[in-house]
């Protein structure tokens, strides 16, 4: 009779609790699909000249600014060269949001999501003081084909889905949102290089018809066409925290075609190397030995 009794104690509250679950559930699906609008926010993207983002996890604040068409990142009273591309693709990403599923409405699953004030990626867009978008992005989830983020509105506990990389493109630190353009030219229109070393070990590349020449005697044109293909776009991804205060050490001039792209080195007096480039004005890179074989290579590299 206890066991009886025991079991169908259980029962009832076995019960109770599913039938507990199942209206949870509802009043949670209930609710997201009330606060499901469509389209999330819809502005103008020419408008927007301020990106702030803030990342609690990693204590980072950076803000963009726009200005003439160009981004800039600012770090102190400096104004960095930004990636186009990334910040561009910021305000594309959050403009015109349909999301593809309503997850909760309920604070408490924030966390799991990573949608938290503690934990997401607060993401600001401004025109000129005006606040115009205010969203929190948390989660990203690689899927097949578009990946998966999971954002809410500031003010609004509803968690919402998206099948967009922009998760990935705002979780980045602050050196990822600079310009990382070292050299970009049409290698196709490379007429000349010229070369300035120390000690007179200085050369110059010139292409005469289909051939080039070696300080006008007959050059490799493979070894030559082989180190160029690179300028067709390198980037890289170290900076240099100390600007050159002196005269450069290496210089690189490459004639596309009558635009000049010039590339100095400096050598710190701790022996680091420091490249600076015209393509990329206000940055200084912390070259590698990868790099500086890239950009200043001996004569002999061309020889037949």
């Amino acid at each position: 009779m206890y066991r009886t009794f025991t079991i169908r104690n259980l029962t009832i509250v076995f019960i109770l609790l599913l039938g507990a679950a199942i209206v949870t559930g509802v009043i949670d699906r209930r609710r997201g699909a009330k606060s499901f609008r469509g389209t999330l926010l819809k502005y103008e993207t020419a408008k927007i000249d301020r990106i702030l983002l803030s990342k609690p996890v990693t204590n980072e604040n950076i803000e963009l600014q726009k200005a003439d068409g160009i981004w800039t990142m600012l770090e102190g009273d400096r104004k960095l060269p930004a990636d186009q591309r990334i910040a561009n693709t910021i305000v594309d990403y959050l403009n015109e949001l349909v999301p593809d599923g309503v997850i909760s409405s309920r604070k408490e699953r924030w966390s799991e999501f990573e949608v938290s004030d503690s934990l997401a990626i607060h993401v600001q867009l401004l025109e000129g003081a005006k606040k115009t978008a205010d969203f929190y992005i948390g989660r990203y989830v690689q899927a097949p084909g578009v990946g998966k983020t999971y954002l809410r509105k500031s003010g609004d506990n509803t968690i919402y889905r998206l099948s967009s990389t922009i998760g990935m493109e705002v979780n980045r630190n602050k050196d990822g949102f600079r310009n990382k353009t070292v050299i970009k030219c049409p290698t196709k229109k490379l007429q000349k290089l010229s070369f300035t070393y120390p000690a007179d070990s200085s050369f110059v590349l010139e292409k005469q018809d289909t051939r080039w020449l070696l300080d006008g005697q007959p050059a490799d044109s493979a070894k030559v066409a082989s180190f160029i293909n690179a300028f067709s776009l390198m980037y890289h991804y170290q900076y240099a925290s100390d600007k050159p205060d002196k005269e450069p050490d290496y210089i690189m001039l490459a004639d596309t075609a009558g635009i000049p792209v010039e590339i100095k080195g400096y050598i710190m007096p701790d022996d680091r190397l420091v490249v600076t480039s015209s393509q990329n004005e206000g940055s200084c890179f912390e070259s590698t030995p990868v790099l500086r074989n890239k950009l200043f290579p001996s004569p002999s590299r061309f020889k037949k």
